[in-house]
């Protein structure tokens, strides 16, 4: 392999790390570091056991809303906001995907071509770019219905996990489940 290839070879490698990244994180805080599968959709946000496809729109912050015992209206709003935009959302996980996927193809298929691998990366990472933003205004939103004691228990959770953030995934899981 000489030089060009070996650096083309870096490149792909390090584009594709770029692309799992942001797939693991969110496999991660679907199951909430939970052996034994993940905890899906909206059940998540209040407690209950769901199938294996989460949602994900929240992650951590799902588990934080649980313990500020929001009102029936309340549930039903963060409800009705997460359902809104789940098609969304939905296509964009589709589209990073579908470009991981097809850079991962192009990596292995013997005619790698350096643009097409740049505009790969760049079209997941414009996807990844998008359900960042969808999840920020989700939790925008969500902040918006909170009351100010609920607001002031929504910081203070986020203040310890943040403390709790360097310690290991295995220790958290023990404190949660016991």
């Amino acid at each position: 392999m000489n030089a060009r290839n070996k650096i083309i070879a870096g490149i792909v490698a390090v584009s594709g790390l770029a692309l799992a990244v942001p797939f693991v994180a969110h496999a991660d805080s679907m199951g909430g570091g939970c052996e034994g599968g993940r905890h899906g959709g909206h059940h998540r946000m209040f407690g209950e056991h769901g199938g294996k496809h989460g949602g994900g729109a929240m992650a951590g912050g799902e588990r934080m809303l649980r313990k500020l015992d929001l009102n029936e209206e309340q549930r039903d709003r963060v409800f009705e906001l997460r359902h809104a935009q789940a098609p969304q959302m939905r296509a964009k996980w589709k589209e990073a995907k579908q470009a991981r996927q097809a850079l991962r193809e192009l990596a292995w298929s013997g005619e790698y071509d350096a643009s097409k691998a740049a505009e790969l990366a760049r079209q997941g990472a414009d996807a990844m770019a998008e359900i960042a933003g969808m999840r920020a205004k989700l939790q925008a939103d969500i902040f918006q219905l909170l009351n100010e004691e609920q607001r002031t228990r929504l910081g203070e959770l986020r203040t310890q996990r943040d403390r709790e953030g360097d310690r290991p995934m295995r220790w958290r899981h023990e404190q949660r489940h016991g």
